[in-house]
């Protein structure tokens, strides 16, 4: 299937000010339910900050946004807009993209997985233990279209308690991995997402 859903979609979708009912819908509008996750009620505001290559500024990414690749080699900063009732929580970071190598499937490839994330005094998430899965950038595999990288924020009840890493990047089935190591699906506590593309490609 071609994305021309997501093409029609994503130039409306960034706000100036995410809300948990815009970013819900967001989700939506561009099948990230059902195609990544069953379902989604936030009750986190989870964002983004990448840094501009060229600049060295702080690229902070509203939902729906669209970044270059090149600017999403370096890990991105994952921080709560607004963490009250956040601090007494551990939480797990899953980054994907449903996308890579084509969209339709009912898995992604996984860009980053955070265990053990803890909430810093503005809101910052601060890594607890190494990844669980290193970070590594969105690829652009599938050339002309911007792809949706999909970044989950997870409740985690117990630190250190999840089963290991997944056997590969490729392939990764976010909910089921929740399933065997969370509390399934309601552990989903927050989210974002973002469009990579191709600055090559206009």
């Amino acid at each position: 299937m071609q994305l021309l859903w997501v093409l029609a979609a994503f130039a409306s979708l960034a706000t100036a000010q995410d809300t948990l009912e815009s970013v819900k819908a967001a989700f939506e509008s561009v099948r990230i339910v059902p195609d990544v996750i069953p379902t989604f009620d936030p009750i986190f505001l989870l964002q983004l900050t990448y840094t501009d290559v060229k600049t060295g500024n702080p690229l902070p990414l509203a939902v729906g946004e669209t970044i270059d690749v090149e600017n999403t080699r370096a890990a991105p900063a994952f921080s709560i807009v607004d963490s009250t009732g956040a601090f007494d929580t551990a939480f797990l970071i899953a980054l994907v993209n449903p996308d890579d190598p084509f969209p339709g499937g009912s898995t992604s490839f996984l860009n980053y997985l955070g265990a053990d994330q803890l909430v810093g005094g503005d809101g910052e998430m601060v890594p607890n233990s190494a990844p669980v899965v290193s970070y590594v950038g969105p690829r652009t595999t599938n050339g002309e279209l911007p792809q949706r990288v999909v970044a989950l924020l997870y409740s985690q009840s117990d630190l250190n308690a999840l089963s290991g890493p997944p056997d590969t990047r490729d392939d990764f089935n976010v909910t089921d991995f929740v399933e065997r190591n969370l509390r399934g699906p309601s552990a989903l506590v927050g989210g974002t997402f973002f469009f990579s593309r191709n600055p090559s490609i206009d």
